[in-house]
This record gives C-alpha cells, structure tokens and sequence, in this order.
C-alpha cells in the first residue's frame, strides 16, 4: 500500500474504529495523526477548515499514547483519536480568537474543562477551528481567518456557527471535533456538511464558561462522521455532579438507553415541517417530507408538534438578548464598535429591555418547557427541518430571500433551531443524502430533556436505514473535486 492509499484508509476510519485498533497495538495513534495533517495540508488551501494547528504538539500527544499503549495499559475511551477544537474554547497552547482581531494572539495557558475532558480520556487536540466573529452568524467568515468552504461545493457555504469542525469532518481531516449551539450553531454546519451532531441537554456536557449557568441557550457538544461515533465522544464529554455548572447532571446516575434498541417496533414518532409556524422555504419543505417518508418507510408515524404560540420568536429573542448583553456587556459599554455589528445590535435591544419584557420571557419559556415535557408522554421523537434553506452563498451572510420573500437577518433563516434551543431538548442531526444539487440534507431528531443516550440510541438506529435508502453522504474524493474547485 504506498503513502497516498494509507493516508486516504486511516482518514476514513470512524472513531470507534481508529479507537479499537489503536487500543490494540494494531496501528499507531502517531500514524494517523500525520494522515490527518497530509489531509489537512492538501485541503486546507481549498475549504479553511483550521484556524491554527500545532503539528509538533500533536505528535507528542500522539507518542506518548502509543508508548502507554506498548506497556501494556488499558485503552481509554478516545485512545490517540485526533479531535479539533472549534477557536472559542480554551485549548493549553492555543490561542482563542473566537474570529475577533481584537483576541487573536489571546493564547490559553489552560484547557477547558471539556478540553481536560476529551484528553483525560486519551483524546489527541490536534487544532482549533474556524467559526463567526464571536460565533454570532450562520455563514463561517471572520475578520481574522476569513470564510470557511463547503466540501461539496467550495462556492457555497457551511453554515455557522461550529463550521470549520463540520467542514474538517466531512473532509476526512479529523474524525471528531467539538463545537456549541444556542440557535443551531452545531446543527445546522452538520447538516450542510452531511455529518451528525448532539446539541445535548443543557448540562449533560457542562461547562464552567457560561456566563448565565441556568441559561438553557448555549451548549457544548461533540460533532463527527457517523451517529455512532458522536455517541463515543458524547460519553468523554459528560461529566458527574456539579462541576462549576448549576444546571450540571449526575451523568453518572442516568441508565436510559446505555445498550441501543434491537430495532425501532414500537417507537412513537412524530414529523412536524415548521414546528407550527417556523420559516422554512418550499424546497426544504419537499426535502423534508420525502426524505422522512422514504426513512420511515412503513412504520408509523403522525404529522403533530408542540402548540407553541404566537410568542416564541419574541422569547427566544428576549432569552437571547439576555445571554448576549450577559457575556458581551462589558465591551459594549466601553468599546462597542469593538463588536461586530450583529453583536452590537443583539446588545442595543438587549440593553433596553424593561424587567417587565424579561420576566415574560422567561415566563414564556417555562411553559414551553413544560409542553414539551407534556408532548414527549404522547411521543418519543420528534422529527423537524433544521434551517430554512439549503446552503447558500459563501459570500453571503445569510440568504437574501425565502420564496421570494426578503430574509431580514439570520434570526429569519434558524427558527426551526432556535425554537427546539428554548425547550432543552437533546437533537441529533442526522444526514439524509444530498439534494439535486448534490449538497447534504440533514433533519433534526428532537427527544425528551435529560433522553441523550436514548436518542442517541434511536438515532444510530435510524441513521442505519438512511444510509440505506439514501447512501453514505461522502463530499468529493479528497485529492479530486474538492481542491479543483475555486477557493477564491
């Protein structure tokens, strides 16, 4: 086998497997480290995935597992696996940019709790990935590192706000990486991308960066090439008891669904294609009731969704606006052009809001809460588009139009995220082919609060069926169409 044919065998590897055979001795975690910087080098150019790597740290990583590995110690649950790192979570020896010019040389001197997580259990941290300024946008672009490309189509983008992890996944760069989500920044890049993410319940992966801790808005959570390999890093990242976090869960004490269903017999399912009343164009629509028909196939399942109510989008933006003005207050009152002006923006309504408007809102979202709980004991899964539209320009920050209707901002595009965001429910994106443009299309499997590991389980069962139905969802061959098409 030469050098070329080895490097394109280890980066299609999933996670689990790459795992096993280095936890055996069979290959070693400093070979696939140097596969996926060969990969990184030749695609890079083309799609701008990183924001910063450090191969020489990586390496060290690296050999060091294998040489606890030759003395005979147990794997652990990452074992010498590359994972990247989306650049607004500390990494020791990286800087965090979040894409803002005023934080790029902001190097960390520790990792995040998550990170200190992910290499506790054997992880290798091989980079940092691209995102929004200060993750605030659906289209991967900043003022420091510029825009991320879609692998399927350098000319359109990967949606935002975990992108570079999404796009480095589905090129075959890495085979897991982290990224957040408050309105759809881990679901929608996994959809226009064809991998699969977890936005998980509000402390599952608990964290000790946020700056509101009961807020239910932002969320870390893993991304990767298959469900089942989201699962393997899901377990790395969850954490037991409190943790700095006050909405942290004793994952230690949950048992739901550890070992996945035989089949799905018997699941109630739900399939809702705007969630009563989201934006979502007609072509994603015709998507999402094909594509959901063709997956669910015989068994049964019934059009419903929670009864959400005319003051949803008012909510989430009140809960939003609260969070924002939370973590950016500060700046925007000394420096506020220092934001980027989406940012800026988000903090100037934030910063009118009267008490009264505030309590509403929190009002508001507490009786969602409780309707999802209440539609859950009728259901077990609810399926929904992720965004509105398909992927668009990568020079563009958002679509201009829906149906030839005008898009006022990217809050126009995410409602069929940010709505499920206020509910606290775990979502699995799952890939359900390509369009007839040749991009992915991805759906959302929504379950019950404090449910992860069985929806997990549900998903790694379903995403069997559409990789029947629909084949695997593989971008370009990695040295082929990818770095032909234009990167400028």
């Amino acid at each position: 086998m030469d050098k070329q044919t080895r490097t394109d065998a280890l980066c299609r590897l999933s996670a689990t497997e790459l795992r096993r055979r280095i936890g055996t001795g069979e290959i070693l975690s400093i070979d696939v480290i140097d596969a996926c910087l060969a990969t990184i080098t030749d695609l890079q150019p083309a799609l701008n995935a990183f924001t910063q790597l450090d191969p020489d740290d990586a390496r060290r990583q690296a050999r060091a597992i294998d040489e606890r590995i030759a003395s005979g110690a147990p794997p652990r649950l990452l074992e010498g696996v590359p994972v990247a790192i989306k650049d607004e979570t500390d990494a020791a020896g990286y800087a965090t940019t979040y894409g803002t010019p005023r934080l790029r040389t902001n190097r960390a001197t520790q990792d995040a709790d998550v990170v200190a997580r992910l290499r506790s259990h054997g992880a290798v941290i091989l980079g940092k990935t691209n995102l929004p300024e200060l993750s605030a946008g659906v289209n991967t672009d900043n003022p420091v590192f510029g825009k991320t490309r879609n692998p399927y189509d350098t000319t359109r983008t990967v949606g935002g706000s975990s992108g570079g992890s999404a796009a480095a996944l589905a090129a075959g760069m890495i085979p897991l990486a982290t990224g957040s989500d408050a309105g759809g920044s881990l679901r929608i890049p996994a959809a226009f991308c064809g991998v699969a993410s977890l936005r998980p319940t509000p402390g599952a992966v608990p964290s000790t960066t946020r700056t509101i801790g009961f807020s239910y808005n932002g969320v870390k959570g893993p991304m990767a090439r298959s469900v089942a390999d989201v699962a393997l890093m899901f377990e790395a990242m969850v954490a037991d008891g409190f943790c700095g976090d006050p909405l942290a869960l004793d994952w230690s004490a949950r048992s739901d669904a550890r070992t996945p269903p035989a089949d799905l017999v018997g699941l109630r399912i739900a399939r809702s294609a705007t969630l009563g009343g989201a934006r979502v164009s007609n072509a994603v629509r015709e998507l999402f009731d094909g594509r959901t028909r063709t997956l669910l196939g015989a068994m049964p399942w019934a059009d419903a969704e929670p009864e959400f109510g005319d003051m949803i989008r008012s909510c989430y933006v009140t809960i939003r606006g609260v969070d924002t003005l939370a973590g950016h207050g500060p700046l925007f009152e000394t420096t506020p052009d220092a934001l980027p002006i989406a940012v800026r923006r988000i903090c100037e309504e934030a910063s009118t809001m009267s008490a009264a408007r505030i309590a509403a809102g929190y009002r508001e979202q507490t009786r969602l809460i409780r309707l999802a709980e209440s539609f859950f004991d009728h259901h077990d899964l609810l399926l929904a588009p992720v965004i509105a539209a398909q992927p668009w320009s990568v020079d563009l920050p958002y679509p201009p139009e829906l149906d030839s209707a005008p898009v006022g901002g990217f809050l126009d595009v995410i409602e069929p995220c940010c709505w499920i965001t206020l509910l606290g429910c775990p979502v699995v994106t799952l890939p359900c082919g390509l369009d007839d443009d040749g991009l992915p299309f991805g759906i959302q499997l929504i379950g019950r609060p404090r449910s992860d590991r069985r929806l997990l389980a549900v998903a790694t069962a379903l995403e069997g069926r559409a990789t029947e139905v629909f084949g695997p969802t593989e971008p370009p061959a990695r040295a082929g169409a990818i770095a032909r098409r234009p990167s400028t």
